[in-house]
């Protein structure tokens, strides 16, 4: 079942769980982990959960060691967190868990000659250069945010945080070429990869920062 479906179900269950006292929010956000749903669950003045999950997507450009890539983010993530307000007001510090589906891929562009780690090939030999990276599937979140009332049932929250997803995981293939398979071939993508990596590693502590719109259920 997709890892989405999965979390609109779990949103809808937090919703229509018995609630005693407590008052149920649910919430439109936006913000760099994408467009989501959340939904939060007081459990005393001054802790509370939340769980929600955040999609988008956008094309970009990029070069790798001179070699450019059309490329696609790919946003997917599930939040489930811990909210701790020290003074049981609007201010809270935020900690828990993501299911961090966000992925990049990529197409290069064709040209009629590719230079590759140590060595230069003809579109021939490479054939159809992809590139795939990812990042840890459960990655640790800190962060911190605000909430505002805007009127009896609606309020405005802000979260500021950033999310540990680790190292990149990057891939590049070689298909359809005259040494796609070709060792010295795999050994140069292999050089590449490691330049991705690099070029990712400002993506291993993913700044977070969203704006949601709420309603609470009673």
């Amino acid at each position: 079942m997709r890892t989405d479906i999965v979390a609109a179900v779990a949103v809808v269950a937090i919703v229509n769980a018995p609630l005693a006292a407590a008052e149920i929010e649910v919430g439109l956000k936006a913000g760099t982990l994408g467009i989501g749903l959340e939904a939060t669950y007081p459990l005393s003045d001054r802790w509370g959960l939340r769980g929600g999950f955040n999609q988008f997507q956008y094309e970009f450009e990029d070069d790798i060691d001179d070699v450019t890539f059309d490329g696609d983010l790919d946003l997917s993530s599930i939040t489930l967190l811990a909210d701790f307000r020290p003074g049981g007001g609007g201010f809270r510090l935020t900690g828990g868990a993501v299911i961090n589906n966000n992925e990049v891929t990529a197409l290069a562009d064709p040209f009629d000659t590719y230079d590759i780690g140590n060595t230069t090939y003809t579109l021939e030999e490479v054939g159809e250069l992809s590139a795939v990276a990812d990042f840890n599937s459960a990655a640790p979140y800190l962060g911190l945010g605000y909430d505002w009332s805007v009127s009896e049932r609606m309020a405005i929250s802000f979260d500021l945080g950033v999310l540990a997803q680790g190292e990149a995981d990057v891939q590049i293939n070689s298909t359809g070429g005259t040494l796609s398979a070709d060792p010295g071939l795999l050994a140069d993508l292999a050089i590449e990869e490691e330049i991705g990596v690099e070029d990712l590693d400002e993506l291993e502590l993913y700044p977070v920062v969203s704006i949601g719109l709420y309603y609470e259920f009673r």
